[in-house]
């Protein structure tokens, strides 16, 4: 394996391992490459668009705009309700 470094703030970082846990991932480093394998996955051959989706996907973890599968089942639980 290849290591490759990214710079991420603080409140990024924090975000990504609460992403990781609520996900099911052992850890950080393993989202990650997930969310670069399903980047590398949209467009094999597209190196701009690779980076594109996994700068995309990095935002919508440290904006909040992702949420875990469990957050989803309860979001939608509780409109059932309503």
């Amino acid at each position: 394996m290849v290591d490759f470094v990214i710079s991420l703030t603080e409140e990024q970082r924090k975000r990504a391992e609460a992403r990781a846990r609520a996900l099911g991932y052992a850890n950080p480093d393993e989202y990650l490459r997930a969310l670069v394998e399903r980047a590398l996955e949209d467009d094999d051959d597209d190196a701009e668009h690779v980076l594109a989706s996994l700068e995309r996907s990095l935002k919508q973890v440290a904006s909040g705009e992702v949420m875990s599968v469990d957050e989803m089942w309860e979001r939608l639980e509780s409109s059932d309700d309503a």
